[in-house]
């Protein structure tokens, strides 16, 4: 776990945040990183991941921007997802076959989703201290003995760790 906390500290650190982000409201940048997550559809994802950032940022000490983005950085082939705001007025970059007005009342629905996070609405359906998908993060989970735990509706996969699954089992962490 400290191997995998040093990492995220270093990649948080390095990753650079722009003046903009900055003095983005923190719903905003949650809510981008749910689409950029778990796509338009709300689900268990949301507040599951805002949970793992509040404990990375407890173990690490590292800003919630920064460890945001350690956890969900940028995909080139999605840049729009970043130049999403709060007024959501269209995005830069955004493609032309989607027309934005379909999209424009389901960005309002995320970052409504992400204030009822924030304000502690929503309590997210297992307490993890990872999540990931179903690749790669999968098998570096694995590979760290890690255990998965359900998480309602989520699309992404929630993991322990060994140290949790050794003080209560990984049921009844993932159920605090």
């Amino acid at each position: 776990m400290k191997h995998i906390a040093k990492i995220l500290m270093a990649a948080a650190l390095a990753w650079p945040i722009s003046v903009q982000a900055q003095d983005e409201p923190k719903y905003v940048l949650l809510a981008r990183t749910c689409l950029r997550e778990a796509g338009w559809e709300i689900t268990d994802d949301c507040a599951a991941i805002h949970a793992v950032i509040v404990d990375r940022v407890d173990v690490t000490k590292v800003r919630y921007k920064r460890m945001i983005r350690a956890y969900s950085k940028p995909k080139a082939s999605r840049a729009w997802v970043d130049t999403l705001t709060a007024d959501a007025a269209m995005p830069a970059d955004w493609p032309e076959e989607h027309p934005w007005s379909a999209y424009q009342s389901r960005w309002r629905a995320l970052m409504a989703h992400a204030r009822s996070v924030l304000a502690n609405e929503v309590k997210p359906a297992c307490r993890a201290h990872h999540w990931g998908d179903s690749g790669n993060d999968r098998k570096r989970a694995l590979r760290y003995g890690w255990t998965q735990v359900p998480c309602g509706d989520a699309l992404n996969e929630f993991w322990v760790t060994k140290r949790a699954c050794a003080d209560d089992g990984p049921t009844q962490y993932a159920l605090r």
